[in-house]
């Protein structure tokens, strides 16, 4: 009976290791863990590296002129477009940025007012002063405020422009005297504000005041000979600029 007992046992007891065995079977494999995936690393725009571009716009001023007793006899308004290049360098820390930049211009800014009594022989006629800038340009220190890719920015430095002033006789056109084209220095303040579309790219808009203090060229002949002297002109021109730049290195 016992014997009985003990194999009836043993039986029940292979049975449910059986069945155990058979339930692990039909368990669904572990899954296999994903590997790790690294942190993609979105590149902080920065503002600072050099960079070069173009520009496009449009001037005006007035230049006064003033004889020999200090008097102011005439003045005039200049206008025209402009064109040109600009190229620089910035260095930004934190949302500060400070750079450095200098820009050239083509510049067709004309003007002229009538002036009475030119002398010509044996007659007096009445004619106009005539100014044209020629050229534009500045160099400057620049100093901004950037949030993110867009810039705030100010200017202050020195700039030059390259100037030509003729008398024309109402009675024929025709030029009486001229200076030939020279050039003037003084200084600038501007403002501006700029965004990067791309790492490299950006778009500006801006405005500058040139004012440029007198000068006094010699108004001389066809010949060259005939020279009068005495007569200063002062100036200041106000120049507003669309831009582009690209930036190398940028990121």
């Amino acid at each position: 009976m016992r014997r009985v007992s003990l194999v009836l046992l043993g039986t029940v007891a292979f049975s449910i290791v059986s069945a155990g065995i058979a339930s692990a079977a039909d368990l669904p494999p572990r899954p296999t863990p994903l590997p790790a995936v690294a942190p993609v690393v979105v590149p902080v725009f920065t503002w600072s590296g050099c960079y070069i571009g173009a520009h496009g716009g449009y001037g005006f001023g007035t230049k006064k002129f003033t004889n020999v007793q200090g008097d102011d006899f005439t003045d005039h308004d200049v206008t025209g477009g402009v064109a040109g290049g600009q190229v620089g360098c910035n260095i930004q820390t934190g949302v500060f940025v400070f750079g450095v930049e200098g820009d050239a211009s083509w510049a067709g800014l004309k003007g002229d007012s009538p002036v009475a009594d030119v002398s010509t022989t044996p007659l007096l006629q009445p004619g106009k002063y005539n100014s044209k800038v020629e050229a534009l340009g500045t160099i400057a220190a620049k100093f901004g405020f950037a949030v993110d890719r867009a810039l705030l920015y100010g200017k202050v430095g020195g700039a030059f422009a390259l100037d030509k002033h003729w008398v024309t006789l109402d009675s024929d056109g025709s030029t009486l005297v001229s200076t030939s084209s020279y050039s003037r220095w003084g200084w600038m303040a501007g403002a501006g504000a700029e965004y990067a579309f791309t790492p490299n790219w950006s778009i500006k808009a801006e405005y500058n005041y040139l004012g440029l203090g007198k000068k006094s060229p010699d108004f001389c002949d066809a010949s060259g000979a005939n020279c009068a002297t005495g007569i200063s002109i002062s100036q200041n021109i106000h120049v507003v600029k669309a831009g582009i730049n690209f930036r190398f290195g940028g990121r």
